[in-house]
């Protein structure tokens, strides 16, 4: 069985940490290219997260992890 959690949950989750945050937080979605169907459902939420699902390398991913806080 696919044991991912479901897109709602992380959807519920960006919510919430985006009320709980100041307005200079972002966050940021990470993913490969098999989970680029997911990536519409974040774009959405708005203009404090960036959708980088499938976007990126292993290395640019990599990246952005680091420099992240």
């Amino acid at each position: 069985p696919h044991r991912a959690w479901g897109i709602e949950n992380w959807v519920m989750l960006a919510k919430k940490i985006l009320t709980m945050t100041e307005p200079d937080f972002k966050i940021v979605f990470l993913g490969g290219e098999d989970e680029e169907k997911l990536s519409g459902y974040f774009s959405n939420l708005n203009n404090r997260t960036v959708d980088l699902i499938g976007k990126l390398s292993l290395v640019e991913t990599a990246k952005v992890i680091s420099t992240s806080n």
